[in-house]
This record gives structure tokens, sequence and C-alpha cells, in this order.
């Protein structure tokens, strides 16, 4: 991609300014004044992942978790074409907006997100993967020649622009296919920085400015901000790090903290690097980061990670889902998509990708 323009910079700039003044540095929520956290149900995670050598063309990926057992609910992913250059500390201008738009998709097939909801619907033509599948009874939906298991069942909540109409809806409600459980977002984190940057307002600050969610920025490795750099002093630091949940301050030479080095993990010594997003303050943002580490990396960044965009955002170890709504017969159809066989009219065969198909009619 091409160098940016003085002029576009100097416009994010001012942009940056502008939405800084727009970062909430304290505790909005009740569940985050508890100990425990208690009444914080579900965390969110969100990364862009690209294509060895393409810099341009990236899979947007969000997952929802539940709090605190860190059970996958539901995930998704999108290929996107990114329009805005790389330019160092202005990361939010080219990634945020595919990372809304995930996000916007997620309010869009849970009507309930805020507050807490219920099932998930799915959209004609869009892929999620959907986790925590339910089992219906036996004989609820009629398939196509012999299935060796149970018909799984999805809920679709309400119409949407591309979506399934109310006629769908209750057919699919009575007969349907994969139920999916709440996907109510509390707290979103993001792989990268939030205040710890160079002007205060990195990635994690964009997108919880612009969502008005709770975001925690976490960051592997450290950003050399203002008088914060990798050195013995810093390295003797970490080495201070004892064990897991241990942390310092990053302050800057004027004195102000943007951040801390967290010890997440017993197993490693490599911190991680926590700050604010927005709606949050620091030291809330570094117990919670570490409630949910299983290992150093938090674990909805984690689930981000394990998203193979190599195979065009499809993992198979999961199953995925597909609505097709027939709009030339009177047939409503769920095609479940995964890695063994295709249960279809002649019987059960070997098939790569497709999974099951059933009729709903």
């Amino acid at each position: 991609m091409a160098a940016p323009e003085a002029e576009l910079v100097l416009k994010w700039e001012r942009e940056q300014a502008r939405l800084r003044e727009s970062v909430k540095e304290e505790d909005t929520e009740d569940w985050q004044r508890s100990p425990d956290f208690s009444g914080l149900k579900r965390v969110g995670g969100v990364d862009l992942s690209f294509i060895k050598g393409d810099d341009i063309n990236a899979c947007a990926h969000l997952v929802v978790l539940t709090y605190p057992h860190m059970k996958v609910l539901y995930e998704d992913c999108k290929m996107v074409t990114l329009n805005a250059p790389y330019v160092a500390g202005f990361l939010g201008f080219r990634e945020a907006p595919p990372l809304l738009q995930a996000l916007e998709k997620l309010k869009n097939v849970q009507p309930n997100l805020m507050p807490q909801g219920s099932s998930i619907g799915l959209e004609i033509g869009e892929w999620c993967r959907c986790c925590s599948l339910s089992i219906a009874p036996p004989g609820s939906v009629r398939s196509r020649g012999s299935r060796p298991h149970p018909t799984r069942h999805i809920y679709p909540h309400r119409p949407s622009q591309t979506g399934v109409y109310p006629r769908e809806c209750s057919l699919l409600t009575l007969r349907g296919a994969v139920t999916v459980a709440m996907a109510y977002l509390g707290v979103l984190f993001v792989d990268g920085n939030g205040l710890f940057h160079y002007r205060e307002f990195g990635l994690a600050c964009h997108l919880g400015v612009l969502s008005d969610l709770p975001c925690v920025g976490v960051a592997k490795n450290l950003l050399h901000v203002e008088g914060v750099v990798r050195s013995e002093e810093h390295q003797s630091q970490i080495n201070a790090l004892q064990k897991s949940g241990d942390s310092f301050p990053l302050a800057t030479t004027s004195g102000r903290v943007l951040g801390k080095a967290l010890r997440s993990s017993h197993s490693s010594i490599k911190p991680v690097y926590v700050s604010v997003g927005h709606r949050i303050t620091l030291d809330t943002a570094v117990r919670l980061t570490h409630t949910c580490c299983l290992y150093r990396v938090p674990e909805p960044i984690r689930q981000v990670h394990k998203l193979n965009v190599s195979t065009a955002c499809i993992n198979q170890n999961y199953i995925k889902c597909r609505l097709i709504i027939c709009s030339h017969t009177t047939s409503d159809a769920l095609t479940l998509w995964g890695p063994r066989v295709f249960w279809g009219p002649g019987g059960v065969f070997t098939c790569p990708e497709i999974y099951a198909f059933f009729s709903c009619s």
C-alpha cells in the first residue's frame, strides 16, 4: 500500500485528539465494582489477521465467551479489504471499521444484546461459528435420507434487512435447527494498546469510543512510549514479577501511568501489557485480564488467534452453519458445515466440507 499523504496524517491526528476527549477512564458498570466481577456473564475478543505477504486483505474476527468459565459461545469471521494505509500510531483508522462491523452484526443477530439477551439467529448467506449447540428432540425436523444423530436446532430471533422473515422465523422456531446460547457482550478485549499509546488513543480506545463498550487493550509486545522502553531497568522489573497476577506500572517521563505490565500466567515469565480502552479503570482492567487468562494471553484474544485465515476463516474443528431460505420453493433448509459426512437423500456420503443438510418443509 502506498505511503500516506501528510494531509491524511494531519487529519487523523485531529480526529484522534477529538475522540480522545470521549475516553472514560472510570468503571461505569456495576460488575466492575464487584471483587469477583459478579454480574459479568460474557466477554469478547477482536482482532484482524492477515494472509502472509498481503497487507490489504484481512479477516476480521470476533468471539464471545462465557465468564468466568471461558467457554466459546459465538465466533464470527469475515474477509475484508482495508482501504486505509498503515501508519504507526493510527491503527484504529485502518482496523476499527471492519471490527465495528463485526460488533454491529452481533447486535443485529442478537436483538437483546443490551441488556443481556437470549438466542442468536443467523442472517441469510452470513457465516458464523456456532458453539454450545443444544440437541433437539429426535424427529422434530424431517431430514432427507438417514441420519445417525438427532437433529440440531437454530432459533432465528427476528427479521432483518437481509435475513429471515416472520413466516420463516415462526416455522424455524417450531422446527428449526441450532440453538445458540446468550451472547450479551459485557466487555471487549482488543489485541493491541489503549491509552498506552503515543497520543493516548490506541486501537482499544478507538473501538471503545465508537462502540461505547467497555474495552481493554492487551498487547504482547512493549510499545516504546515517552520514556517507557525495553531497558535493563524494565527487564529487572519483569524479573521481579514472582507470581501470576503480579504487575508494575508503565509510567511516562512525566509520571503519568498509561498501563501496566502483568504476569498473567505461572508458566510464562513474559508479561502482557494492559491498558484502558474505554469505560474501565486500569486496576479493574488488570484484574479482569488476569481472571481471563488460562495461559499467557487472555482467553478472548487467544481464541481469536486460533481462527485460521488461510482456510478462508473456516476452521474444520468446529461446526459451521449457513441458514438458507429457499425462496423458489416452499421449503426452508439448513446446511451444517463440517469435515466428514453429507446426510442427503441417498443416505450418508463422505464429503470434505458438507456435514449435513436438513429440510424443514
